[in-house]
């Protein structure tokens, strides 16, 4: 963390020496925020989106948990439960995290670390509107750990939509239904930053060469383009030909075009 604070701006926004800033002095310090937190992330929450235009109408809710050596006497929190560690042997407390589609935060919560995940949701649910408000027909996703009828019936009545996974024994139920074409594809909208990233992967190679005859060439070579590619082209309504040349100038594996001459 120092090292990430001393890579930015802050020191000058703040007009104050942050080299000898350590990780034990920003532990310590941990102390004075956690009472603030709900502020904290209230007012990051909003400046995140309008900033970002981010959309809140899916909010992602999982947990972890997170174990300490020794006897923990000071921390009524941690207690033994649940190990994701298989360190059965300590005391932990557990770690809420709700993220919006874009991965970033909304609100978080500590719990003790004796509770399971289901019981968490319904006072999650409660801190998340408390921090961040509440919007109507926003979509709540959880795991199979929390996909119990008490919570769904809790998500419903609080006026959200849910996105769960089942287990297999429920799943079971649906298999003829879904071998005899029952079910809908949904289409997934997907975000620029994996649209990008995607498409990082359709190599382009482009080449401008200049001619004895004053001329100049460009060569494009690209691969073709792969079905992932190709679905974020008709997402983005880009022709399926994107990869074509105007005019072809050589008719083996290289593409190239004519464009304009030199004056």
């Amino acid at each position: 963390m120092p090292n990430w604070i001393n890579s930015i701006a802050l020191s000058d926004i703040l007009s104050v020496g942050l080299a000898s800033l350590n990780d034990d002095a920003l532990y310590r310090n941990l102390d004075e925020l956690h009472p603030k937190r709900g502020m904290i992330e209230t007012l990051l929450a909003e400046k995140e989106k309008n900033l970002f235009s981010l959309d809140d109408t899916i909010y992602l809710y999982d947990l972890t948990s997170t174990y300490f050596e020794g006897m923990c006497l000071s921390n009524p929190q941690a207690k033994h439960g649940y190990s994701r560690d298989e360190r059965f042997d300590c005391k932990q407390v557990l770690v809420g995290l709700v993220i919006d589609r874009d991965g970033f935060p909304k609100a978080h919560e500590i719990f003790s670390g004796e509770r399971k995940d289901s019981t968490t949701l319904t006072e999650m649910l409660d801190i998340l509107e408390k921090r961040v408000g509440k919007r109507k027909g926003a979509t709540v996703v959880v795991d199979r750990g929390m996909a119990f009828e008490n919570n769904i019936s809790e998500i419903k009545k609080k006026g959200y939509h849910y996105i769960v996974a089942t287990r297999q024994a429920e799943r079971n139920q649906y298999l003829d239904e879904f071998e005899k074409g029952r079910f809908h594809e949904l289409l997934r909208n997907t975000s620029w930053l994996t649209a990008k990233d995607t498409l990082k992967t359709h190599q382009v190679a482009i080449v401008i060469l200049l001619t004895a005859s004053g001329e100049i060439l460009k060569i494009r070579k690209g691969v073709n383009a792969e079905p992932e590619h190709l679905e974020i082209y008709k997402n983005l309504s880009i022709p399926s030909q994107v990869m074509k040349p105007i005019k072809t100038w050589h008719s083996s594996n290289i593409v190239t075009e004519r464009t304009r001459k030199l004056p």
